[in-house]
């Protein structure tokens, strides 16, 4: 038979075949482009080199493909001569070879990741015949031919350059002005050469010579050879052309008859063929411009089949542009389709014989498929959204059932497909109910709940149901449990989940039933376990995942149920398989797959050998019951969905899925056993990748290199690799670091691997793929050998040197070693004479604490007895004496306090006691004790204080030492009219406390040493230097509360003494916080009176004046004193001074710190104010030291109390000072003329007497002289006058002046020279017969018998 009728009878036969796009092995292509990462889009060129790599030549550069990751080379990154890639070829010597449009030709090496580019250039036009590359072949010579712009070129291996056959004018053997396209070489060895212009030339290797192919045409003159694209040998001794505008020719070699490929009769219309490629199994894959792809193969013997594949919008796996430029089958037999525009696209290998089916016949408006029943030769497809489908696999017609055509089915999301067996079909739906659908007719009986019936279906989510030979119906449904229908009676008895009963439904989300031969259904559910639910006995018994262990369920989530032959349960989980033995009631797990989703299993069968088949949600596996294996399948898709699956009289099974149905007969499919090749394809160091060359790190490309060798200090090192599985791959991997770790690690689908901090020595990195069903010990691994070479230190010769260096040591060691014991005698005996010296200082320290102490003993006993001298009847020269007696005692032993301060200090037995308190007030009242003091030397004496309040934590009592000692120092050391400044502020998380002064300064040069002990400042100018231990014991508080004092001075100008004391607690232990805070303002701490009065009701009648800020202690103090004493109040000092000039009571007891006028004010204001001058006053003082500092000053008050106080020890104050007053007065009565400084009184009270009394003696012998008078000589008021004397002396003025006058009488009486009446007229009076009344009301006696007796 001749070529033409050949093709005529081709075309016959493609009037039943061409596009048959519905058959059952529809292709599915996968589409790569640049948002995979390949460089651009527009392919022009692909090979797959020896190692596996996908190499793709594009408009923009080259890329490598591993699978996941394109490597891209570009003029940029690499020494590429150009972009625009146009061919592609790996020769047999493993080089690739890749033509540029105007970059020349590019020889890569894999070994070194280089490119040796052959180029023209302006200095050297003959390096090739052009920089513009068509074609690249090897013929079987291993021979490269190159095919150009301007000709073609052969490589020289010898010289590594090339020879040109161009054009020669002289030369008629020559080839023309004309581009080369496409080579291939012919049965006698020579060149085929398909030009873009002057048609098809032969190549003479031998003779160098070309010559024009003149074919001869039948019929068909309108056929052009002039343009060529691709050639390509078709059967024997034809050549296909692929042409610009005539199509697909096909040149018979033994008759240079040349036709058109494709007869007018077969539709196929494609003028322009781009590419041609045949594949192993010699199917012909033509490559068009806008016409797709057209691929020849043979049915049979004589048969031949076309099909085409074009771009369908509607189609999201069609072919994605109709321009393809080049095709080719890689070594896992998927085709590569380049096309012009759109990328790169992969029709992947049918590993398997199975068959796939879109749910809309077409893939258009394909979606997932939720339910499959298969009967003859009609697939029923529930689909999820779009109704059900009824494909006819014979004729390929696909009928939709939807609610929106004539023939509604009622609902369009199908979950359940069974036939009843009258022939009609149970559709079980997701919103609508059950429904009873009769195909034939057209018509649906549907069932529903309603709310009104509780014989109606629980609920409209309708996932299983088993009919019964009844006809009858068990009905599981999502949210309503258990049903059973009764066809007849058309009524539905739910069984629901009841928390009340045990023996009811575990769970309403009823996913799958099954009815065993007992005739006990079980119930697979959706959180609530497996169920069986005997019919006779109407009860449930529920199986749940419980801590039983392996013999217990493995997940209360049921998704299928399949009862085998053996009948042995087998239940679908979201924990993998298992095996339920309904004899034995025990459960076996198997996990399936290597990841959570793999294990998820949605569906169950099983085949005509036992095998049970899953789909899960990444895959299809089978249960092999032989080996008790499990084996994955590869398919066209791999998420299948629930309950989606069903079995047909032959034995086919049928998977519902994403987008359609797969099939496939279960002993004609087999497992994918084959594990991807692994390959390193980078190496990094410090995440850098690490070039290739002689002198670097990598002497080969990583992928073909076997050991690799890195510095000590190379510490991150990063390995990447990929199992080259396309054309994506999916691959799980296993990596190990022999010599580092002793196991396989899973890093599940990544692709690197990462080590830091290796040591020095050899390892071997390993890795390997784990396919989803294999074991571990079935995969081969890839390994590259690592050596860390050792750093410096730890080299043979830096081992040299340590020996030559121990060596020179113990040289030295010998040399010194005397001397070293020398040393070590005199650190001895050094050692020792320190220890002696030590004891002895702590013997003088012990001598010193003990002396100490003794001396605190008789002080304490001096103070004592002068306390009581001074409450004993001694005149106001006694009592001062005493009073200065008293105050140098008391400084005496503030020193041996001090000095045991320092031995506690210095033996760390100091403990703090801290509480939080207000530190502004803290500090105010210690500012105050000094206030009069500085008033009486003159001095700017202020406080600089915050309005708001500080608390801080401290301990108040060693605090007020250290405030107390700098201000002493300040005032010790500041003239009059000097200033001193206390401020206190808080400052970045701290508080600070200044005492800043402008008096005597102190040298630069002894400012480091004023913190020592003893330390004394020799050159200042002061009468009291003391002992150099008061900023010694404040440095040490300071520190304990963990601050810090620092002084800052300028001499002659002043100083500065700055604390800074931490805010907060945490820098004290739990040990040194107190719990107390503000007590001397917490009446509960102070201590209650006895029943004992200690006599002050004797006192009942004198006025107490009690003047306190505090509201509830002022109140506190004038119920404890109304008890016993008459009790006026005041809220300050102002106005505790108004109500004392007012009421002149008989004693004042004041608080120190007040608003408006402080305590020690008030003392003040009383005893320099001659009205109030004789009235006692006791302070009450929050601060220990104040106390001292005010007697110090001599204030004028006559005691203090420090609060908190007893009750008691307050009345007794005040009861001993009342009576002190009353024995002054009584003296003042009964003695003979004291004078005023021979009595007790204040200073401001005698001279008030003194000039009383100086007045009187000067009119003691006027009669006449009047109260009026006296008053106006006092300058005072009548009123006023009166008070004072009956305070002094409980006398009215003129009881006062009469006993003045008897008094002054008596004296003159006892001296004997003057007679009585004398006597009477130099008193003042003027009749004797009053006068010897009064006397005798005075002293008992008569005048003249006073006389006599006392006569001197």
């Amino acid at each position: 038979m001749n070529i033409r009728r050949t093709y005529l009878f081709i075309s016959l036969v493609l009037i039943f075949c061409f596009l048959n796009i519905n058959g059952q092995n529809q292709d599915i292509l996968k589409q790569i482009s640049t948002e995979h990462g390949l460089s651009n889009n527009r392919i022009t060129s692909m090979i797959q080199d020896g190692l596996g790599f996908i190499w793709v030549g594009t408009k923009n550069g080259l890329n490598k493909y591993d699978g996941v990751n394109f490597k891209k080379y570009n003029q940029k990154n690499s020494g590429i001569s150009s972009n625009d890639i146009s061919s592609l070829l790996i020769d047999k010597k493993g080089r690739i070879w890749i033509g540029t449009i105007g970059g020349g030709v590019n020889i890569y090496n894999p070994s070194k990741d280089k490119f040796q580019v052959y180029k023209n250039s302006n200095v050297n036009q003959d390096i090739i015949s052009s920089n513009d590359i068509h074609a690249i072949i090897e013929d079987n010579h291993g021979n490269i031919w190159l095919g150009s712009e301007m000709g073609i070129d052969l490589y020289v291996e010898k010289s590594k350059d090339f020879k040109t056959f161009r054009h020669q004018a002289e030369n008629k053997g020559s080839l023309n002005f004309i581009s080369v396209w496409t080579i291939i070489e012919t049965v006698d060895r020579n060149l085929f050469l398909g030009t873009y212009g002057d048609g098809l030339y032969t190549f003479d290797i031998i003779s160098e010579k070309f010559t024009p192919i003149v074919p001869s045409f039948e019929k068909e003159d309108n056929l052009s050879l002039e343009f060529i694209n691709t050639l390509l040998y078709g059967k024997e001794d034809e050549l296909l052309i692929g042409t610009n505008g005539s199509g697909l020719l096909s040149l018979d070699l033994k008759t240079n008859n040349l036709t058109g490929f494709f007869s007018s009769n077969n539709k196929v219309d494609a003028p322009i063929i781009r590419t041609l490629y045949k594949d192993r199994n010699q199917n012909i894959w033509i490559g068009t411009d806008g016409d797709g792809i057209i691929r020849l193969s043979k049915d049979n013997i004589s048969n031949l089949s076309i099909k085409q594949y074009v771009y369908d919008n509607r189609l999201r796996t069609s072919l994605s542009n109709n321009t393809v430029n080049n095709i080719f089958e890689d070594n896992q037999s998927n085709i590569w389709i380049g096309t012009a525009w759109k990328g790169l696209n992969v029709i992947k290998k049918r590993v398997n014989n199975s068959s796939f089916y879109f749910s809309d016949g077409m893939g258009y408006n394909a979606s997932p498929v939720l339910s499959v029943f298969k009967e003859e030769s009609i697939l029923w497809m529930g689909t999820d959204g779009n109704g059900l489908n009824k494909y006819d696999l014979e004729t390929k017609e696909v009928t939709n059932y939807h609610t929106s055509i004539k023939a509604p089915l009622g609902g369009d999301y199908i979950q359940l497909v069974k036939k009843k067996s009258n022939g009609q079909y149970w559709i079980g739906t997701f919103a609508n109910g059950l429904i009873l659908f009769d195909s034939q007719k057209g018509k649906i009986k549907q069932f529903k709940r309603d709310n009104l019936n509780e014989t109606s279906l629980p609920y409209n989510d309708v996932r299983d149901i088993i009919e019964l030979p009844t006809g009858d119906l068990w009905v599981g449904t999502w949210g309503g449990g258990l049903s059973f229908l009764d066809f007849k009676t058309e009524v539905f008895k739910n069984f629901r989940f009841s928390k009340n009963n045990k023996n009811s439904l575990s769970n309403d989300n009823v996913i799958s039933l099954l009815l065993d031969k007992e005739g006990g259904l079980w119930i697979g559910t959706h959180g609530g376990g497996l169920n069986r639910f005997d019919t006779k006995t109407n009860q449930f018994s529920s199986y749940k995942v419980s801590e039983q262990g392996e013999k217990s369920i493995g997940s209360n989530y049921i998704f299928d149920l399949l009862l085998d032959k053996a009948g042995i349960l087998w239940l679908a989980t979201k924990e993998g398989l298992n095996r339920f033995d309904t004899r034995t009631q025990v459960f076996k797990k198997f996990a399936v797959g290597n990841s959570a989703i793999t294990n998820t299993v949605v569906s169950l069968i099983d085949d005509s050998y036992g095998n049970i088949w899953m789909g899960t949600k990444e895959g299809l596996f089978k249960y092999n019951i032989k080996t008790n294996t499990i084996e994955e399948f590869e398919t066209d898709f791999n998420e299948f969905h629930v309950n989606s699956v069903c079995k047909d009289s032959q034995g086919v099974l049928y998977f519902g899925g994403v987008d359609g149905v797969i099939s496939f007969n279960p002993n004609t499919i087999f497992a994918n056993t084959v594990n991807p090749k692994v390959l390193f394809t980078d190496l990094k160091l410090f995440d850098k990748s690490v070039p290739v060359g002689d002198h670097e790190i990598l002497k080969r490309n990583i992928s073909i290199a076997d050991e690799v060798t890195i510095n000590y200090n190379q510490s991150v090192i990063t390995f990447e690799f990929s199992a080259l599985e396309y054309p994506f791959s999916d691959a799980n991997y296993l990596v190990k670091m022999e010599g580092f770790e002793d196991n396989w690690r899973a890093i599940g689908n990544q692709q690197t691997a990462t080590y830091t901090n290796l040591s020095s020595g050899d390892y071997v990195f390993k890795v390997k793929t784990q396919k989803k069903n294999n074991s571990l010990d079935e995969v081969g691994f890839s390994e590259l050998k690592i050596k860390v070479l050792p750093p410096f230190w730890k080299t043979w010769w830096a081992y040299l040197t340590y020996l030559v260096l121990f060596i020179i040591l113990l040289w030295v060691i010998k040399h010194y070693t005397l001397a070293w014991i020398e040393v070590k005698n005199n650190l001895r005996l050094e050692k020792l004479q320190r220890e002696q010296e030590d004891k002895l200082h702590e013997l003088k320290q012990r001598f010193f604490t003990n002396i100490s102490h003794e001396i605190r003993t008789p002080l304490t006993l001096i103070i004592g007895t002068i306390n009581s001298l001074m409450r004993s009847n001694v005149d106001a020269k006694e009592q001062k004496q005493l009073t200065n007696l008293r105050r140098s005692t008391g400084r005496l032993m503030n020193l041996v306090s001090e000095l045991l301060n320092i031995r506690k200090l210095e033996t760390g037995n100091i403990n703090l006691h801290v509480s939080e308190n207000d530190m502004v007030f803290f500090i105010h009242e210690i500012f105050l004790a000094f206030s009069q003091h500085a008033i009486a030397n003159n001095i700017d004496y202020k406080f600089d204080k915050p309005e708001n309040k500080i608390y801080v934590w401290f301990d108040k009592i060693q605090l007020e030492k250290t405030i107390y000692n700098l201000l002493t120092n300040a005032f010790k050391f500041t003239s009059s009219g000097d200033k001193i400044l206390l401020s206190v502020f808080e400052d970045r998380g701290a508080v600070k406390i200044v005492v800043n002064d402008t008096g005597q300064g102190i040298p630069k040069d002894k400012l480091p040493q004023i913190f020592e002990r003893f330390y004394q400042n020799e050159d200042a100018i002061s009468e009291n230097l003391g002992f150099g231990i008061g900023l010694s014991i404040a440095k040490d508080i300071v520190e304990l509360h963990s601050g810090q004092i620092k002084v800052e001075s300028v001499l002659e100008k002043g100083s500065r003494f700055i604390i800074t004391l931490p805010l907060g607690k945490a820098h004290f232990n739990q040990e040194q916080i107190a719990s107390e805070i503000n007590e001397e303002d917490i009446i509960s701490n102070y201590s209650k009176t006895t029943a004992n009065n200690f006599g002050v009701n004797e006192f009942e009648k004198s006025l107490v004046l009690i003047v306190e800020d505090n509201p509830h202690l002022l109140d506190y103090l004038a119920g404890l004193m109304s008890q016993n004493f008459q009790v006026i109040v005041a809220e300050n000092g102002k106005i505790g001074l108004e109500l004392a000039k007012e009421k002149s009571p008989d004693i004042i007891v004041s608080d120190v710190m007040m608003p408006v006028m402080d305590g020690i004010t008030l003392c003040s204001e009383v005893k320099t104010n001659i009205l109030t001058s004789h009235i006692p006053v006791i302070l009450l003082t929050a601060r220990t030291m104040v106390e001292n500092i005010m007697e110090g000053f001599e204030m004028g008050a006559d005691d203090y109390l420090v609060k908190p106080f007893n009750e008691d020890v307050l009345k007794v104050r005040i009861k001993n000072l009342l009576a002190s007053r009353k024995h002054l007065r009584e003296k003042y009565i009964n003695e003979i003329l004291l004078s005023p400084k021979e009595m007790a009184f204040t200073s401001p009270d005698q001279e008030f007497l003194t000039k009383l009394n100086g007045i009187i003696e000067a009119q003691i012998d006027n009669s006449e002289f009047s109260i009026e008078e006296l008053a106006a000589e006092m300058a005072m008021s009548h009123s006023n006058l009166y008070k004072k004397i009956k305070a002094l002396t409980a006398m009215t003025t003129v009881a006062f002046v009469r006993d003045f006058r008897l008094k002054r009488a008596a004296q003159l009486l006892k001296q004997g020279n003057m007679s009585v009446i004398d006597v009477c007229f130099k008193v003042g009076y003027t009749d004797r017969r009053h006068f010897s009344q009064e006397f005798k009301k005075k002293f008992s006696i008569t005048p003249s018998a006073y006389a006599k007796e006392n006569l001197i």
